[in-house]
C-alpha cells in the first residue's frame, strides 16, 4: 500500500462486508411468478440501449475531479443539481435503484442482516427489478461490479443475461495489505484480488479493480452492440478500502496515486461547525481534533485519486460505444448510491445522514432520451426515479410498483422527496424527513427532535429553524406532509 494512504486512521465500517470462512453455494432466484412487463408507452419513445454507471459514496462536490465525465455528460446532456438518495446507504440505495421504490417498500433498510431493521442482500426480493422487466421484453442485461451487501454467492439474480459481480474482497481495489481467508468448495484460497461470480462460476481476476470492471463493461458492449442492451456498472470508487476489521482511505491506481497530493476536505462553513447547539442532542459532538481533521483530509485525497480511474473508465465506455456505432443510440446515466460526509457538522466520515453532503448525489444523463444539452435541472429527483426513466427509454411504461416517475416524461412533478435513515445502534438519531421542491429540508428524529432548514438561504444547514416561533406553522405543515408520505406507495408518493 502506498505509504501516504496507509497513514489513514481506521474508522468504523459503515458498508462493512463480512467474509465467511466458508461459502454456501445457493441456487438461482426464488422462482416465484413475476407480474407481467409493462405495456409499451407509445408516442415519442424510441427503443435504445442504456448504460448506468453507479459509483459508491461520491459527493456532488466530487464532480470537480471528474473533468472528462463532466465534459461528456454535462455538456451533451443534463445535470441534476438536487438529486437525492432517499436512504443514503449502500444496500438500501441499490434496492431503491433497481426497483424504483423507497426503503419502506423494498424492505431493505440497512447493509447487514440481523439488525433492528432488515438489511443486506437477504432482505431484498429481486424477483421484480428493472432487469427482469427489461430482460422479459428482449433487452440484453449486463451487471458488472458490486451488488448488494453480503452477496458472496454463486447464484445469479433473476433478469440478468450477463452477470459479473464481485463476491469476495470487492472493497480492496488492489493488493492493499496482506490478508488471506479460506473459502468453501470450488473456490481457491483468496489472496487479495477480487473474485467475481461470472454467470454462476467463481473466477479470481488480477488487476486494479476499477480497470478490471471497465474492461468487463466494454466487453459487454462489444458483445451486445446489436442491442438493445442495458448495462449497469457498479464501481467501488470512491468508497473506503475495507478489511474485516478496519476502513482506510481508498487506494488509487498507481498512475494516479499522486494526482491530488495534499488535497483537503472542502472547508465549507459547515466543516467542523463552530456551533452545534441547534442540532438534535444525539448529533451534538465535540469539535474535530487536528488528528481527526488530518485523517479526513487523507480520505479526501484518496477519494479524489481513486475517482481518476472512474473518469478513465467513462472515457473507455464512451470509446467502446463509439467504436460499435451505438454512442448516439445509447442513454448514459452517471450517479452515486449516496454522498459522504467529510467533516461537515463535525462528522469526520460517513453516510446515512440526512444532511446534504450525505443525502445528495451527483446525477448526469445524456443520450437520445435526454431532450436537452448543457442544462442544469434544479427540481428535486431521486434514485427511485431512475428505474421508470430507464424502462420508458426502452419503449415500456413506468417500472411496475415504482414510487418514482420517469424523468423527461412531461412536466417535472412538484412533489416532496422522502428521506429515511436508520442507525442500527442509535434509534434516537434515525430519521424520516422531506426535501421539498421549495428547497426546504425537514427531518424528524427518533428522539422526537426536529430539524428544519431553508436550503435557499442556508445551503450549509447551519441554522435549524425548527424551534423558532416564526416557523411553527411551516413546521406543522411539513409534519403533516411527512405523515402522508412516510408509508406511501406508487402514485401516493407524488402527493405534496
Amino acid at each position: 500500500m502506498n505509504g501516504r494512504i496507509s497513514r489513514a486512521r481506521p474508522i468504523s465500517m459503515v458498508c462493512a462486508i463480512t467474509v465467511a470462512v466458508s461459502m454456501v453455494v445457493l441456487s438461482g432466484g426464488s422462482g416465484s411468478a413475476r407480474p407481467s412487463s409493462p405495456s409499451p408507452s407509445g408516442a415519442g419513445v424510441v427503443p435504445t440501449s442504456t448504460v448506468l454507471v453507479l459509483v459508491d459514496d461520491m459527493r456532488t462536490s466530487d464532480l470537480k475531479v471528474l473533468p472528462k465525465t463532466r465534459r461528456w455528460l454535462a455538456r451533451d446532456g443534463v445535470r441534476f443539481s438536487a438529486a437525492y438518495a432517499p436512504t443514503p446507504l449502500c444496500c438500501p440505495a441499490r434496492a431503491t435503484l433497481l426497483t424504483g421504490q423507497y426503503a419502506h417498500n423494498t424492505g431493505v433498510y440497512d447493509n447487514l442482516a440481523g439488525g433492528i431493521r432488515p438489511g443486506g442482500v437477504s432482505a431484498f426480493d429481486d424477483d421484480l427489478t428493472m432487469a427482469t422487466v427489461l430482460n422479459d421484453s428482449g433487452v440484453s442485461t449486463g451487471y458488472v461490479g458490486k451488488y448488494l451487501n453480503q452477496y458472496h454467492h454463486l447464484w445469479v439474480p433473476p433478469g440478468w443475461s450477463d452477470w459479473r459481480a464481485g463476491i469476495l474482497d470487492e472493497y480492496r481495489y488492489r493488493h492493499a495489505g496482506d490478508w488471506e481467508v479460506g473459502v468453501g468448495p470450488g473456490l481457491a484460497t483468496y489472496d487479495g484480488i477480487t473474485t467475481y461470480n461470472l454467470n454462476g462460476v467463481a473466477r479470481t481476476i488480477a488487476g486494479y479493480e476499477t480497470t478490471v470492471q471497465t474492461d468487463l463493461s466494454t466487453r459487454f458492449i462489444r458483445r451486445n452492440a446489436a442491442g438493445p442492451f442495458f448495462l449497469l456498472v457498479n464501481y467501488l470508487a470512491p468508497h473506503s478500502t475495507l478489511t474485516p476489521t478496519v476502513a482506510t482511505a481508498p487506494v488509487p491506481h498507481e498512475s494516479h496515486e499522486h494526482d491530488y497530493d495534499g488535497l483537503q476536505a472542502p472547508r465549507s462553513r459547515a466543516f467542523n461547525e463552530p456551533d452545534m447547539s441547534d442540532k438534535p442532542t444525539g448529533l451534538q459532538r465535540s469539535a474535530m481534533t487536528p488528528p481527526t481533521i488530518e485523517t479526513t483530509d487523507l480520505f479526501a485525497e484518496g477519494r479524489a485519486e481513486s475517482l481518476q480511474s472512474v473518469d478513465d473508465g467513462m472515457m473507455a465506455i464512451r470509446a467502446a460505444l463509439n467504436r460499435q456505432g451505438v454512442l448516439g443510440d445509447t442513454n448514459v446515466i452517471f450517479v452515486s448510491d449516496n454522498g459522504f460526509m467529510l467533516g461537515e457538522h463535525r462528522i469526520p466520515l460517513g453516510k446515512i445522514w440526512g444532511y446534504e453532503p450525505s443525502a445528495k448525489v451527483p446525477l448526469l444523463m445524456a443520450g437520445p432520451g435526454v431532450p436537452a444539452s448543457g442544462v442544469v435541472r434544479q427540481h428535486p429527483v431521486g434514485l427511485h426515479d431512475l428505474a421508470s426513466t430507464i424502462t420508458r427509454w426502452h419503449g415500456l411504461g413506468p417500472m411496475p410498483g415504482a414510487d418514482g416517475v420517469p424523468l423527461f416524461a412531461g412536466r417535472a412533478p412538484r412533489r416532496d422527496i422522502l428521506l429515511q435513515g436508520t442507525f442500527e445502534k442509535n434509534a434516537a438519531i434515525s430519521y424520516t424527513g422531506l426535501r421539498t421542491p421549495d428547497r426546504l429540508k425537514y427531518l424528524e428524529y427518533g428522539s422526537g427532535e426536529v430539524e428544519l432548514y431553508d436550503l435557499a438561504a442556508d445551503p450549509q444547514e447551519l441554522q435549524n429553524l425548527a424551534e423558532e416561533p416564526a416557523h411553527a406553522e411551516l413546521r406543522a405543515t411539513l409534519a403533516a406532509r411527512l405523515d402522508d408520505l412516510r408509508d406511501c406507495a406508487g402514485a401516493g408518493c407524488l402527493r405534496r
